[in-house]
């Protein structure tokens, strides 16, 4: 089965648009907004970071990306598919996105290969022997091959790190949500967006932002973490 057969029948990939496009994004917990209106494009192999103090709405925004958070208004495209409408399978839409964030979620009784590989059993319905040739491929590509038999607990936190994110690539996501330290933004990142108080505060390339900052909560918060 293709990924477009998994789609609603009026429903269609657009291979032209933005691999995410998010226009006016809110969401509200109650009578408190935590998210105000955020317009962002992220095109297909672009790395986009966004950056931002505790409580800004970072991770809210990323839990919207796939519905893990529903958004009160505002629209979600992935590939010009709009995943607010109520006809569209999310559960699809979740198998596409990978998601590594500051708590990896290892099993800790698996040694790390069966946490690669468990999952591309159980979903995506491949062998065993192709599950552990992917997930040792994956290791490979984040410099952990050596350590496939380990138990997560016997792993660095930035090895764990990297366990997850050969985890999420195993699975062949169309795209990576990964939290990571400021410097990954400046060395990696295509765009930057910096997140105050549930908006879009600034948006730009990274090393411009970084270094010249235009917005005065931007230079505020920068100053304490650089």
């Amino acid at each position: 089965m293709t990924r477009t057969t998994m789609l609603h029948p009026t429903q269609q990939i657009d291979p032209d648009a933005p691999a995410i496009r998010i226009r006016g994004l809110r969401k509200a917990y109650g009578e408190v907004e935590v998210l105000h209106g955020i317009d962002l494009d992220v095109e297909p192999g672009q790395v986009v970071c966004v950056i931002g103090p505790s409580g800004s709405g970072k991770s809210t925004l990323l839990r919207c990306v796939n519905r893990l958070e529903e958004p009160s208004s505002g629209t979600i495209e992935i590939e010009g598919i709009d995943i607010t409408d109520p006809e569209t399978e999310v559960d699809v839409v979740r198998s596409r996105i990978g998601m590594v964030f500051q708590s990896f979620n290892l099993f800790t009784h698996m040694n790390v290969l069966r946490n690669l590989t468990v999952a591309q059993v159980k979903v995506l319905g491949r062998g065993r022997a192709e599950a552990e040739k992917v997930a040792r491929e994956n290791l490979e590509r984040v410099g952990l091959g050596h350590r496939a038999d380990a138990h997560p607990t016997e792993l660095s936190g930035g090895q764990a790190q990297r366990v997850a994110i050969a985890r999420a690539l195993s699975m062949n996501p169309d795209m990576m949500v990964v939290t990571h330290e400021m410097g990954f933004a400046r060395e990696v990142g295509d765009h930057l967006v910096f997140m105050a108080d549930g908006a879009s505060v600034e948006q730009g390339d990274p090393r411009t932002v970084l270094s010249a900052p235009q917005e005065e909560r931007t230079r505020d918060f920068l100053a304490r973490v650089l």
